[in-house]
């Protein structure tokens, strides 16, 4: 962080720069030099404060916070499944050269991340019109740490109803349904968990390990 200084009567007086006017530096020498760069940041309050100043000199996609889990050491609780959901999108930002601006705090950088090679083979890819054994899919969401449950509501969740999987993927805003017809994908749409109501329907798309 930048700084003014000045003394009068023998004390010190520091002036912070602004946070905005610290994003707005990095964001232009990354536009300018198609740089990458990492901010560290004191809490979650200034690392969304970042966010939102990156979206707005740089455009929305290229900036992603790592989130800590915000775990009591003192409780035994599991984390958050949007926290865990938006820690496993940023990793997956960092590795496909999506993410321009990594915004994240010390205690999020000291959480363990699994390596990138292993999980960059948990993706899996998913296209209208072609053949995926059905089974195999519910298999490969189990492994991936996916919760079955009736009905979808976050990410980490999916269901089966008959030739139908929901699946809430991480890196996702919506659930994703899967209409089978024997093994081959009859539909990928993109749906409103409230409601169930189609969102909009997709050609193809990719889920993401959810732990």
């Amino acid at each position: 962080m930048q700084s003014a200084a000045g003394r009068t009567a023998g004390v010190a007086h520091v002036r912070m720069a602004p946070l905005s006017g610290i994003v707005y530096a990095v964001c232009q020498r990354i536009g300018k030099d198609g740089e990458r760069a990492v901010l560290v940041v004191p809490g979650k309050r200034e690392g969304e404060e970042a966010l939102v100043c990156a979206e707005t000199f740089m455009g929305s996609g290229y900036a992603h916070m790592l989130s800590h889990y915000e775990l009591n050491p003192y409780e035994a609780s599991s984390p958050d499944p949007h926290i865990v959901a938006r820690r496993i999108e940023t990793l997956f930002a960092v590795m496909e050269g999506r993410c321009r601006l990594l915004v994240s705090t010390a205690e999020a950088f000291s959480a363990f991340a699994a390596p990138p090679t292993p999980l960059r083979n948990m993706r899996l890819g998913v296209e209208r019109g072609a053949s995926l054994d059905r089974e195999a899919l519910l298999g490969w969401l189990v492994g991936a740490g996916f919760q079955r449950i009736p009905e979808v509501s976050d990410p980490g969740d999916f269901a089966v109803r008959g030739g139908i999987v929901d699946v809430f993927s991480p890196a996702l805003k919506l659930p994703v349904r899967l209409e089978f017809a024997g093994d081959v994908i009859e539909s990928v749409r993109l749906f409103d968990p409230s409601s169930q109501w189609t969102v909009k329907s997709a050609d193809a798309i990719t889920l993401y390990p959810a732990s």
